[in-house]
């Protein structure tokens, strides 16, 4: 059968990305197992993905379970293994971003206090559905698309359409990378 395999046995169609899930078991027994499994399910489909990391353990996801070799091309925005800085008034920014741009991402809270990661949190359903243009090309302002693979190199693209951006605009909501 064709879907996202969790385990033998277990199988859930692709379109089961579209609802929500909780993962509920006692401490140690599998819960970011699981939920890790279901990301490269959904990484290998070909299908978006954003985790919301408030402990920051996510970045591992970027190498193999063994440790000695390459793991899932993610950007990790926030935490001590960030690609990008992530703020609390980035939530809608970067909402956005990876809307329009879909990159499989890490938003690593952890180093956020509680209140800023609220504030973090209650942007990102504030997000436009449109998307920037045709991957390869610029926008109408001469601002470069993300077109690169996924991971380190493509970080540094997305790094460069947000330096675009912000130099385009007054916005407090703009990353600084300082």
């Amino acid at each position: 059968m064709e879907g996202l395999t969790l385990g033998p046995g277990l199988v859930l169609p692709v379109e089961a990305v579209t609802e929500t899930f909780a993962i509920l078991a006692k401490r140690g027994a599998g819960k970011t197992y699981t939920a890790a499994v279901l990301v490269e399910e959904m990484m290998s489909a070909g299908l978006p993905v954003v985790i919301i990391d408030p402990v920051g353990v996510w970045w591992g996801l970027r190498s193999s379970a063994d440790g000695t070799a390459e793991g899932l091309p993610v950007v990790i925005f926030g935490g001590d293994h960030a690609d990008l800085p992530l703020a609390e008034t980035t939530g809608e920014l970067l909402a956005d971003l990876v809307v329009d741009e879909p990159v499989p991402a890490v938003l690593d809270l952890s180093t956020l206090s509680k209140s800023a990661a609220r504030r973090f949190m209650t942007d990102l359903p504030n997000v436009s559905t449109t998307g920037t243009g045709t991957p390869g090309t610029t926008t109408s302002s001469g601002e470069p698309t993300t077109d690169s693979p996924p991971g380190p190199a493509r970080a540094r693209n997305v790094a460069t359409h947000l330096a675009v951006s912000c130099r385009n605009s007054a916005s407090s909501r703009c990353l600084t990378t300082a």
